[in-house]
């Protein structure tokens, strides 16, 4: 698990720290439900089977899949006090990619949710910290994104920025991270997320990235029609 420091941008000359990314700012509790159900109903038919550490991390990671988490299984068992090592989770982490993936690295102790009902129950509880922690991170993460672009408009010529967020594969990325965003930071439920960004004038200031390419491409124009495509099918997604 990372920790975060200030975020300093260049503004006009002078460097100033933004924020502290402090874990206060992101709170995805209605976000972690959705999961907790999935990861519930996969432990359900984990009991009284016999798998191996890596398949059972791969039945784990095919449940959340949609929410760019996975599980990996290592055959060591770190050292620590945490109690989420001891009901099978070495750390989690979120990684370095556009999506901000989350891994969480299981140890053998894992193999034990499959004879016993209480072990299962003790590492529901510990894998629910593990990934709270890293959604925090992973909306601190996007967040910083959303902050940086709003910075490059401000600061540099929008030439090359328009069109760079005019390709198709940048639009379905700043779409996930438009409707992940949401989530994290406001933990707006799905309907919630639906309104805001179809009545997009009504809440402007929510969401930079949202609100520039607004700005730069209009409303009725072909990116801002294939922008929210990619965002309705992430937002329904999960």
């Amino acid at each position: 698990m990372k920790r975060y420091k200030y975020l300093m941008i260049e503004d006009d000359g002078f460097k100033r720290a933004l924020f502290d990314l402090s874990e206060g700012t992101i709170n995805p509790d209605k976000y972690l439900y959705d999961i907790e159900e999935k990861i519930d109903n996969v432990l359900k038919r984990m009991k009284n089977k016999n798998y191996k550490l890596t398949a059972l991390c791969m039945i784990l990671s095919s449940a959340v899949s949609k929410y760019k988490i996975d599980f990996k299984g290592e055959s060591n068992i770190v050292s620590g006090q945490e109690d989420f090592i001891k009901f099978g989770i070495n750390k989690g982490a979120t990684k370095p990619d556009e999506f901000a993936s989350i891994r969480i690295y299981c140890n053998p102790f894992l193999l034990k949710i499959q004879q016993n009902e209480i072990f299962l129950n003790s590492f529901k509880k510990e894998l629910l910290v593990v990934l709270k922690h890293e959604l925090i991170h992973r909306g601190q993460d996007l967040q910083v994104k959303d902050l940086k672009l709003r910075f490059e408009v401000m600061s540099s010529s929008h030439e090359s920025l328009i069109k760079d967020l005019a390709d198709k594969k940048e639009i379905m990325a700043r779409a996930w991270e438009i409707i992940e965003l949401f989530k994290l930071k406001n933990d707006f439920t799905k309907e919630e997320i639906r309104i805001r960004i179809i009545k997009h004038d009504d809440y402007r200031g929510l969401n930079n990235t949202l609100d520039f390419y607004f700005k730069a491409f209009g409303k009725n124009s072909s990116v801002i029609k294939l922008l929210y495509k990619y965002m309705y099918l992430y937002l329904e997604e999960n």
